[in-house]
Order: C-alpha cells, then sequence, then structure tokens
C-alpha cells in the first residue's frame, strides 16, 4: 500500500507516513479507538512558523531569532510534559541562551568591573550560546517525541519527529520547528491563530 498524499510506500501496521507525516487509512481507522485530541478538540496550540521565514530570520538576526524561538515557545513546550526536570532545563536553557547572546554584543565599558576584554566575553559568550543550543535542542526534541508517542506509539514518534541527531546539531530551532510543523499537519498539534 502506498500514501495517498506522497505516494510512499507504507507498512501494513503504519499508522503515518514516514516521509511526509499523512496520516494512514490505518490511522485513520485508529484514531477513533483511541479518541484522540483531534477528536476532544483539544489540541494544544503551538505556533506554525515556516522554515523559508526561519532561514531568513536567522540571517537577518546574526542567529538572535534561535533565543526569541526558544523563548516564545518555552511555557507552549513546557504544558506538552509533565517531566519537571525537563520543565527546567527549557526555562534555563532559554534564559542562558538568551543571557550568551546578550553578552556577545555587551560594551566593553560595562566590562571593566569584571576585568575583562569584550573579546574574552564575546568568545566565551559564543562557546556558551553554542552549548546552551545543542542541550535546548535535545531537550525540546524529548519533549516532543514524548508527547507525540502518546499518541501514536514510541516507536512512530521517534521515526518521524525530528528523528535526526545530525540535523538537530546542524539546524537547532529551524529543525524542530519543521517538525512541530509537520505534527501539525499528522494532527497532533493545532496551529496558534
Amino acid at each position: 500500500m502506498n500514501c495517498e498524499n506522497c505516494g510512499a510506500p507504507l507498512g501494513v501496521s503504519d499508522e503515518f507516513c514516514a516521509y511526509c507525516g499523512s496520516i494512514t487509512p490505518y490511522g485513520k481507522s485508529l484514531q477513533e479507538e483511541r479518541r484522540m485530541p483531534e477528536v476532544r478538540g483539544d489540541l494544544p496550540k503551538m505556533k506554525h512558523v515556516s522554515v523559508a521565514f526561519m532561514i531568513f530570520a536567522y540571517v537577518f538576526t546574526l542567529g538572535w531569532y534561535a533565543s526569541y524561538w526558544y523563548a516564545t515557545r518555552m511555557m507552549q513546550l513546557i504544558a506538552l510534559t509533565d517531566d519537571a526536570k525537563k520543565k527546567l532545563g527549557v526555562a534555563l536553557g532559554a534564559a542562558v541562551l538568551a543571557l550568551s547572546f546578550l553578552g556577545m554584543w555587551t560594551g566593553k565599558e560595562t566590562l571593566e568591573w569584571l576585568g575583562l576584554d569584550k573579546q574574552t566575553v564575546f568568545n566565551y559568550s559564543v562557546d556558551t550560546a553554542i552549548i546552551v543550543s545543542l542541550y535546548l535542542g535535545f531537550v525540546v526534541r524529548s519533549i516532543l517525541q514524548s508527547y507525540a508517542a502518546g499518541l501514536i506509539g514510541r516507536n512512530v514518534a521517534v521515526g518521524t519527529i525530528a528523528p535526526s541527531g545530525v540535523m538537530l546539531v546542524l539546524f537547532g530551532a529551524v529543525y524542530l520547528q519543521h517538525g512541530i510543523n509537520r505534527m501539525m499537519k499528522m494532527k497532533l498539534l493545532a496551529p496558534k491563530l
């Protein structure tokens, strides 16, 4: 059997297409049985942003958009999980990322009392921003996959919601937003208007 949307081959028990995320006929029949949130009408809402816009925003803001993306989605992501460690991780990570970006552009006069020159602070801030972005990316991916696993099964969620660690490292929040957009297409999340 092939996907009705993209034509990719489907397994007998596939609920969603692994390539485009469309629900299969088998998945539609299971949806009624499971009483998914779509049927109840209480899907969590996340903001839909096109990947092309995100790439433009990254270039235009010289990377600051990552900090903005995590900060504006923090509460929505926290609402998807019951795990307190993940909630705290997202909140602290977003705050540290914002501070590290701020440190990159701090004026020299504000650093004299610390005994640091602007280049040293800039270097530490860039290193911190990279490490925290990677950490946040993996925490957010874990939250999205855990949420989806409760609705469509662990194997399907891990295989379809931001499955590549390499892509996550290379593209960060852009890749995560692509996963969120895919979850909306799969009717696991509702777009926030």
